[in-house]
């Protein structure tokens, strides 16, 4: 009698942990950022500081300044690609301007001809 109750008690936890054991294996697919052995559930470019011997994710403050500082650099870069092509363009419609200025003061056939 006594086995069969620990034999019960056995079973009846095991049938209890189960879930809990396929569950874990379901959370592992969520996704998350592992570091120092604790999963974060954070955006992946989001860095992890130590504040007071307790590693934690960075304040959402620091993470949007660090992410608009970014795009201001790229929108920087993309404003200097667009004033050099502006430039570059600027200089191909002057020479284009001063060739046919060039051609047209010269007579043509047809300006010859009809004189």
């Amino acid at each position: 009698m006594k086995y069969f109750k620990t034999g019960m008690l056995f079973i009846l936890l095991l049938s209890n942990a189960m879930p809990l054991l396929f569950s874990a294996e379901e959370n592992k697919n969520v996704g998350g950022v592992l570091s120092h052995g604790v999963v974060f559930n954070i955006a992946k470019d989001r860095k992890i500081e130590k504040i007071g011997g307790i590693y934690e994710p960075e304040g959402i403050d620091k993470y949007v300044e660090r992410k608009v500082n970014e795009l201001s650099e790229r929108m920087a870069k993309f404003e200097a690609q667009l004033d050099q092509t502006n430039s570059k363009l600027d200089l191909i419609l002057k020479q284009l301007a001063a060739s046919s200025s060039v051609t047209t003061t010269t007579p043509t056939a047809r300006d010859t001809a009809s004189k």
